[in-house]
């Protein structure tokens, strides 16, 4: 594939997704800044590591919530159109995958700005480098993350990656709050910065292996049974 046509099917993706995830575009920049912005005001003043684990669970939520429009899609047999068209299966997975991760980005860096600024109103005063780590820390699994929820819901079942998606959004959401409660203590932000690293390694070794596993026909297969 060219770089003119894929930026072309990125740029027709992006456009999509935007039609298509409207209200959660909206919902993840109020969950993340709500989040933030909670968690800033009530963590020990010059201690940060309470916003380290819900900067990697950030990253998870985005992806999660982005690639809904993929179920419906297979739930509807567009798979079957999409597939008849000149681009290999691997291609329309990838190609979402990267809509996904551009496309998450703003809400996401929206969400942490504006949840900051508030906090800081209200006494919270994180420095630069923490913000833009923390910003770095969600980001950085945008796209492995958006790859393996593509390939979850073009395969899974549409009603059962339903039920998956909400109890992942609601781990992911409520996760770092029970670490922090149990645990006594939260993720510094170097420390998970290292643990986002790792599972965007893992998570994208997972996806490579199951797309190179499957093969072209394996995949085309996978995509449109229900």
């Amino acid at each position: 594939m060219n770089t003119r046509i894929l930026k072309s099917l990125l740029t027709e993706e992006v456009r999509y997704l935007v039609r298509e995830t409207r209200l959660f575009l909206l919902l993840v920049v109020y969950v993340v800044g709500c989040t933030y912005f909670m968690m800033a005001i009530n963590m020990p003043a010059g201690d940060s590591s309470t916003l380290g684990s819900f900067a990697i669970a950030a990253g998870l939520m985005v992806p999660m919530l982005l690639t809904y429009p993929v179920t419906r899609e297979k739930q509807w047999g567009i798979f079957e159109l999409l597939l008849s068209t000149p681009m290999s299966p691997e291609g329309l997975i990838t190609a979402r995958a990267l809509a996904v991760a551009v496309l998450g980005f703003a809400p996401l860096i929206l969400g942490i700005v504006l949840g900051v600024i508030a906090g800081s109103f209200l006494g919270s005063n994180l420095s630069a480098v923490e913000v833009l780590l923390m910003i770095f820390i969600s980001a950085l699994p945008l796209f492995p993350f958006a790859l393996l929820f593509t390939l979850l819901s073009a395969f899974v079942d549409p009603k059962h990656m339903d039920i998956i998606r909400v109890i992942l959004f609601f781990s992911a959401y409520f996760g770092p709050a029970y670490v922090l409660k149990y645990a006594g203590t939260g993720i510094p932000l170097w420390g998970s910065l290292l643990l986002s690293a790792a599972v965007s390694l893992v998570s994208l070794m997972i996806s490579l292996a199951v797309i190179k596993g499957l093969g072209r026909d394996g995949l085309s297969e996978r995509m449109v049974l229900i």
